[in-house]
């Protein structure tokens, strides 16, 4: 072997030999120790042995303290405030989201008034069908729904659209009296209400009481009882061409105040399909409340009945409600209201100018004030 020969090869040899040295060098300078270099008589240097001990390397928690949030224990019941630290500083540059507003939503709102009565017991003369119960029936007009209290008899003048009014023991015109929202409808084709002319839509009960001498009908129109608006659809068909649809919308927050849309109609061909008829109309009710325990509704309802020619004069009859109702509840034991109603009913467009109708000329008014 030549000398150059061996020289490389002990390069080769010296070459790790040194590479190890300087880290073991560098272990001991970065931990802040000297490295011991003990000989054969140093306890830490085994004899005979190539390899130096080494400290250890494992340095310490290098975990900033500050960055370690301690866990908050609150008591029960009480919520922990917010533990998420602000990493970000004020006046860095940050991607600022639309600001989200907060719904306040309405509590329930309704005109003051006098509810209730006697408990509706079948045995006391009272019987009450609620939104439940009407929905239940099945009924398509409110003297179908009449026509399931024991007692009443119906007296029809035809098919839907037709005129028809309810008795009770024998009793006669004037004898069966209606109300709705404690507002008597006057009776504008005869001594009796025509039912035909009072919509289903929009009613929250009917309630019937038999009195000394009469029957009282009172339906109630839709009550606010939740914050969210409501609404409600019913459509459907049958044979005889029958086809039905109600729909109502309630809104507890329009316009400062509460707003009731209620629209129905129903038409049929009738019995062997010539007896044509049909029987429409809307409610509009509009309620401001300027105070607490104040109240004032004001209201609109719109009544087409059409009837099948040759049988009844005119064939088309329009009947219109306007007016209001307010209420002031003083305490928790009195309330006084005020009411007021006109009442107009007009024949169709293709009644005579001069035709004998029997309707009235003149509007209906009606005017009050009650505390209870």
């Amino acid at each position: 072997m030549t000398g150059t020969a061996m020289i490389e090869t002990g390069a080769r040899r010296l070459v790790p030999l040194l590479a190890g040295l300087g880290l073991l060098l560098w272990a001991g300078v970065g931990t802040g120790e000297a490295l011991p270099m003990g000989g054969p008589s140093d306890p830490g240097h085994a004899s005979g042995s190539d390899s130096f001990p080494v400290p250890d390397a494992i340095l310490a928690d290098t975990i900033i303290r500050d960055t370690i949030i301690p866990m908050i224990v609150s008591p029960p019941g009480q919520i922990p405030p917010d533990s998420l630290r602000r990493l970000i500083a004020p006046e860095s540059d940050t991607i600022v989201g639309p600001a989200v507003e907060q719904v306040v939503q309405v509590p329930p709102r309704n005109v003051p008034g006098a509810r209730g009565g006697r408990p509706a017991i079948s045995e006391a003369g009272v019987w009450e069908f609620d939104r439940e119960a009407i929905m239940a029936t099945h009924a398509m007009t409110v003297h179908d729904l009449l026509s399931l209290v024991p007692g009443i008899v119906m007296l029809r003048g035809g098919d839907y659209g037709n005129p028809v009014a309810v008795t009770f023991a024998g009793m006669g015109p004037g004898q069966v009296r209606v109300f709705r929202d404690g507002i008597e409808d006057a009776p504008m084709e005869g001594g009796v209400v025509d039912l035909a002319q009072v919509g289903l839509a929009g009613l929250e009960s009917i309630r019937v009481e038999r009195r000394a001498g009469e029957l009282r009908i009172h339906l109630e129109t839709l009550r606010v009882i939740d914050p969210r608006a409501y609404t409600y659809l019913d459509v459907s068909t049958g044979d005889l061409r029958t086809n039905t649809f109600r729909a109502t919308f309630l809104h507890p927050d329009a316009l400062g105040g509460t707003l009731l849309l209620a629209l129905d109609r129903l038409d049929t061909d009738g019995p062997f399909r010539d007896e044509p008829g049909a029987a429409y109309g809307t409610h509009l009710r509009y309620a401001l409340f300027p105070a607490p325990g104040r109240g004032l509704a004001l209201h609109y309802r719109s009544r087409t009945a059409q009837r099948p020619p040759g049988f009844f004069t005119p064939v088309e009859v329009n009947r219109t409600d306007l007016g209001f109702r307010g209420g002031w509840e003083l305490n928790d034991q009195f309330t006084v209201e005020g009411f007021g109603n006109r009442t107009t009913v007009t024949p169709g467009r293709e009644a005579s100018p001069g035709a004998d109708t029997l309707l009235p000329a003149d509007a209906r008014a009606l005017l009050g004030v009650r505390g209870s």
